[in-house]
C-alpha cells in the first residue's frame, strides 16, 4: 500500500511566514497544496503551492484533502494561533488518524492576551464563541474566577458584557484585548458596565475577572423561582445527581422538572452537557425559564408537554431523572427505559410507597439492578427563642444503569477456564 504524505497544519503568527520556524516554512515551500483564510494566505504569496481560501468551505475541506493526498500532493493547512486550541485541528482530526496529522504550533491570541495583561494563564477557564451561542459564558463566569474568551462578529464584548450582568453576575472586572500583535493593538480595561455599551473590533479576546465564584455544586434554593415549594430541594439534589454520575457531553432528560433545579446543577456540574426539562404546567415552565435564564441560558432545553408523549422528540439521553408523573410514572419510565443508552442511568425520586414500588417493578424488569435509598430532611425552626427541627416528607431515591447487551448477567459465570 502507497504511503500518503502526512497533512501539516501549521499555526500562523501576526508577523506571517516570519513567525514560522525554519521547518515549518521547508513543509509550506514544498507544498503543492496550502488552504488557509484568504488574510493569512496573502501572506504566501510567494510561495509555490496553490492557493485555496477556506472561507465558507469548512465541511468540504476534509473531502479536498483527502483527494488531493490520493492524487500524491503534499497538504498544507494554515490557521492562526495554535491548530489545537479551538482550532482547525479538532475538525481534522474527526476524520484523519492521528498519524497522519503533523500539527505545528504557534502562539495563540489567548496567550498574547494574558501576556499583554500580566497575567498567568494556567488556572483560567477557555471557551471560544467562533460560530456558537454565548450562553454557557454566563456559567463559565459563574464558576470561574479567570475567564479568556474568543469573541466573534456576532457576540461582540459589548453584548457579552450585557448578558453577563442581566444574568445578575457582579460587574467584574474585564480586559478587552484588540488586534493583538498588529500596529494599532489596543487594550481596554474597566468593568463590565463600563464596557456593555462601547464597540471593538471583530475579533478579539476577553478576560474577565470575578473575584468571588460559585463552585458547581450546591445552589441556594432561595435563588431559584418556584411554585409553592415545587422543586427539588438542594439536599435531595445532592444525592440525586450523585446517583445520575453525569458525563461530558452526555444528554439529560429532567421529567416532571418543575422549577428546572436538578436540569441546572447538572450541567454546571459537567461541561458540555445538555439537559431537556419537560414540564406540563404552564406557570412552572414560565418560572423554570427564568432559572434557566439566570444560571444556564442555552443548555438547558425547556419543554412544554406532558410525558410520556412530551419525550417522542426529544435526542436519546445518556441520564434520565424523573421527578414527577403520579398515575402516568410506569408508562414515562418504560418509554425512558426503551430510549436510554446502553450504560446510562436513570435515577427517579417520588415520595409514595405504590411510586416506589412501580419504579423498581420497572426497572428490574429491565435488567436494572435498582438501588433505593430514602432520605429524610429535618431543619432548624425557631420556637420561643429556641430551635426545634421539623421534618420534610421523606424522600425515596431509586437509581439504576441500563445493563449493555455484552455484559454478562450476575453470577452468569463461565465453566470453563475455572480452578476447581
Amino acid at each position: 500500500m502507497t504511503m500518503l504524505d502526512p497533512i501539516h497544519i501549521i499555526g500562523v503568527g501576526l508577523a506571517g511566514p516570519e513567525s514560522l520556524s525554519p521547518g515549518m516554512l521547508r513543509s509550506v515551500e514544498r507544498a503543492d497544496m496550502l488552504i488557509g483564510g484568504s488574510k493569512i494566505l496573502d501572506g504566501f504569496r510567494e510561495m509555490p503551492g496553490k492557493k485555496i481560501p477556506l472561507e465558507g468551505h469548512l465541511k468540504a475541506l476534509p473531502r479536498w484533502i483527502d483527494r488531493a493526498r490520493k492524487e500524491g500532493k503534499k497538504v498544507v493547512v494554515l490557521t492562526s494561533g495554535d491548530p489545537n486550541f479551538f482550532g482547525i485541528a479538532r475538525l481534522l482530526r474527526e476524520h484523519f488518524a492521528a498519524g497522519e496529522l503533523k500539527i505545528h504550533p504557534n502562539v495563540s491570541s489567548i496567550q498574547l492576551a494574558f501576556a499583554r495583561i500580566g497575567l498567568a494563564w494556567e488556572d483560567a477557564f477557555f471557551l471560544s464563541l467562533h460560530g456558537r451561542e454565548a450562553g454557557p459564558v454566563v456559567d463559565a463566569v459563574r464558576r470561574h474566577g479567570k475567564v479568556g474568551i474568543l469573541t466573534d462578529p456576532k457576540n461582540r464584548p459589548g453584548r457579552v458584557a450585557r448578558l453577563l450582568l442581566k444574568s445578575g453576575l457582579p460587574d467584574c472586572r474585564t480586559f478587552v484585548c484588540c488586534r493583538l500583535g498588529g500596529h494599532d493593538e489596543k487594550i481596554v480595561g474597566g468593568r463590565l458596565s463600563e464596557l456593555a455599551g462601547r464597540r471593538f473590533p471583530d475579533l478579539n479576546v476577553m478576560v474577565i475577572l470575578n473575584e468571588s465564584p460559585e463552585g458547581p455544586l450546591g445552589l441556594p434554593d432561595m435563588l431559584l423561582e418556584h411554585e409553592g415549594g415545587m422543586i427539588t430541594r438542594g439536599e435531595v439534589r445532592a444525592v440525586t445527581l450523585a446517583k445520575l454520575r453525569m458525563a461530558p457531553g452526555g444528554v439529560l432528560w429532567d421529567v416532571g422538572a418543575s422549577s428546572g433545579s436538578v436540569a441546572i446543577e447538572a450541567v454546571r456540574l459537567v461541561e458540555g452537557s445538555t439537559a431537556y426539562a419537560v414540564e406540563r404546567s404552564p406557570k412552572r415552565l414560565a418560572l423554570m425559564k427564568k432559572n434557566i435564564a439566570s444560571f444556564v441560558p442555552g443548555r438547558v432545553i425547556p419543554v412544554a408537554g406532558e410525558a410520556p408523549e412530551a419525550l417522542r422528540d426529544l435526542p436519546d439521553p445518556d441520564r434520565v431523572f424523573v421527578g414527577g408523573g403520579g398515575k402516568r410514572l410506569p408508562a414515562i419510565l418504560r418509554t425512558a427505559v426503551k430510549r436510554l443508552r446502553e450504560g446510562g442511568r436513570m435515577v427517579v425520586n417520588t415520595v409514595t410507597l405504590e411510586s416506589l414500588g412501580e419504579a423498581r417493578a420497572v426497572l428490574a424488569a429491565k435488567g436494572f439492578m435498582p438501588e433505593v435509598i430514602s432520605l429524610q430532611v429535618s431543619r432548624g425552626k425557631e420556637l420561643a427563642g429556641r430551635t426545634m427541627l421539623k421534618a420534610e416528607n421523606t424522600v425515596f431515591v431509586v437509581s439504576g444503569e441500563r445493563p449493555r447487551e455484552h455484559e454478562a448477567k450476575p453470577f452468569d459465570l463461565p465453566d470453563k477456564g475455572i480452578i476447581k
